[in-house]
């Protein structure tokens, strides 16, 4: 058995914690209190559990956790060619305990006492035996080295735990030894007898001889008596099996005879069959164009089911809202009144916005970064004046719906915005800009792609429908510190109008806003990823949720 690695997440000294072995003796030093008793302790607890006497269950999570914090502790070892995982953890203010064990990428147990069962199958040695074995303290190896050559024997067996085994290894010697010397005095008297039997043996061989001369002319005699009962015999079976086999030909005719009636029996329900195969020919001949359409129809219903299962979800969703408005109106009903004084409050605040920044010496409505899209959007838009069109950015790659806009990009979408989410750090947030229709329909569908992000990244995000964020959540994400990935969603347009009095339409106007916006976010050294959805959003909003789910099982977030 050789430990390979060993990884802690608030385990007593420790809240996360890395520990890689190499091959031969490893040595772990520090000061006291530093956590090197907690090592060995992550080590036990793996793989003996609550049967490591030295884990008491009261102390084991770090005294900085919280009381939902898990304490888990994953331990790689090598058992020959096979490589073996053990997970433990306690969860929950009640320390509940969980275990799993994994041989070769495997699993092969879950649960406490099952990994504990099998662990002692394959481990095959005892805590104790661990503990002297695999474990020495700083003051054992510190006598070892003062001691001299016998001196460093003696210690070693006592640090091993082999005094023991010595002494009595040197009993079952003596013993053995004892044993080998009775054994002795045993054959060398059967020796002696073994003289006087060969001298008996001699006299018995000329008896044996004399008998058999003898012998051999009885033996020719039976020889002979022993031929002609043969040759009797052989007569015998001849005129056997001619009898057995005029039986079996009686047999044989009338079993054919049985066998020519079934088989007319047979011709005649294969005729029948027939008939019928020939009319049911005629019958699959006069379906086939109602095949052909049921096989068009149901190539249809294939492509509407993932907009049923978005439209049910958005029946639910309004069904719920309904309700929840229901007795909005009803508060709102109550509380009339109270909503009369809101224009005193806008005012009240107004005031109060424009002190805090005349004392804090600041334009309270300034934002620069505003101005720098804009900017931006109107340089894109006398493009289009002068050229007749918005520049063409190419795709880095294509994956129908989607086409993917990125400073790098991969083979497959999942790989591309794996390698965006893993920029990630503690203390990011994520921005979803989606310069999209604000319905139903798309809210759920992003607000369903907001929360894996959140739930698998561990990160705040937020979501602006375009361009209309950029008049509120747009100055932070280019005048603030650098924490966000944004990521910018667009789409085309199923129906476009003109802009009376201009030389471009809504559509084109609401893209040159996102390229602005989008080349601002870029001068900054903001993270930032482009995609198009393509023209149905359902659909495209529908392949984006499931190739970030493949992404995101892969992403390791930078600590």
């Amino acid at each position: 058995m050789h430990l390979n690695k060993l990884v802690m997440r608030n385990f007593k000294k420790f809240r996360r914690a890395e520990v890689e072995f190499q091959d031969g003796l490893t040595g772990i030093v520090g000061s006291n209190g530093t956590g090197k008793s907690t090592i060995v302790e992550a080590i036990a607890w793996a793989l003996y559990g609550n049967r490591a006497s030295s884990i008491k269950r009261d102390f084991i999570r770090n005294a900085h956790a919280g009381e939902s914090d898990p304490v888990e502790v994953r331990l790689t070892l090598s058992l020959g060619k096979q490589e073996l995982i053990i997970f433990r953890a306690m969860k929950g203010k009640g320390l509940m305990p969980e275990a799993v064990l994994i041989l070769d990428g495997q699993r092969i147990a879950a649960g406490t006492k099952e990994v504990d069962l099998r662990l002692e199958e394959i481990l095959k040695i005892s805590y104790q035996d661990f503990m002297k074995t695999f474990y020495a303290r700083q003051k054992d190896l510190d006598n070892l080295l003062k001691e001299g050559g016998v001196g460093k024997r003696e210690y070693l067996l006592k640090l091993l735990g082999l005094e023991d085994i010595k002494e009595q290894a040197i009993e079952e010697i003596k013993s053995d030894r004892a044993s080998l010397e009775e054994q002795k005095s045993r054959l060398e008297g059967a020796l002696a007898e073994v003289g006087d039997v060969l001298a008996r043996l001699e006299s018995i061989s000329g008896d044996i001889l004399v008998a058999g001369m003898g012998r051999e002319e009885a033996e020719r005699s039976r020889a002979n008596l022993q031929d002609e009962v043969e040759k009797k015999r052989h007569e015998l079976e001849v005129m056997a099996e001619k009898m057995r086999r005029h039986g079996l030909l009686a047999e044989r005719a009338k079993s054919l005879e049985a066998t020519v009636g079934e088989l007319n029996e047979t011709i005649k329900a294969a005729e029948k069959r027939l008939l019928e195969i020939d009319a049911s020919k005629k019958r699959l001949s006069d379906l086939g164009p109602m095949l052909e359409r049921l096989s068009s129809i149901a190539d249809r219903l294939e492509i509407l089911q993932p907009k049923r299962v978005v439209y049910e979800e958005t029946a639910r969703s309004m069904a719920a809202v309904e309700a929840a408005m229901q007795g909005e109106k009803k508060a709102l009903a109550e509380s009339q009144r109270s909503l009369l004084d809101l224009g005193q409050e806008f005012f009240r605040w107004e005031i109060a916005t424009a002190t805090a920044g005349a004392i804090l010496g600041i334009n309270a409505f300034n934002q620069p970064n505003v101005q720098e899209s804009k900017d931006n959007t109107n340089r894109l838009l006398a493009m289009v004046r002068a050229e007749g069109k918005l520049p063409e950015e190419k795709p880095l790659l294509v994956k129908p719906p989607l086409k993917i806009y990125f400073k790098e990009s991969a083979s497959t979408v999942p790989a591309t915005l794996r390698q965006f989410l893993a920029q990630v750090r503690p203390g990011d947030y994520l921005a979803l800009m989606a310069y999209i229709a604000e319905n139903p329909v798309n809210q759920l569908a992003l607000q369903d792609i907001r929360r894996l992000l959140q739930e698998r990244l561990h990160l705040i995000t937020t979501l602006g429908y375009g361009p209309r964020f950029l008049h509120s959540t747009g100055q932070f994400h280019k005048g603030g510190p650098n924490k966000g990935l944004f990521l910018q969603l667009t789409a085309g347009d199923a129906r476009d109008l003109p802009i009376p009095g201009a030389p471009y339409t809504f559509g084109e106007f609401k893209r040159a806003q996102a390229l602005g916006d989008l080349e601002a976010l870029q001068k900054h050294r903001r993270r930032v990823g482009h995609i198009d959805l393509g023209p149905d959003i359902t659909l495209g909003l529908a392949a984006l949720r499931k190739a970030l789910e493949s992404a995101l099982k892969s992403v390791q977030v930078k600590p």
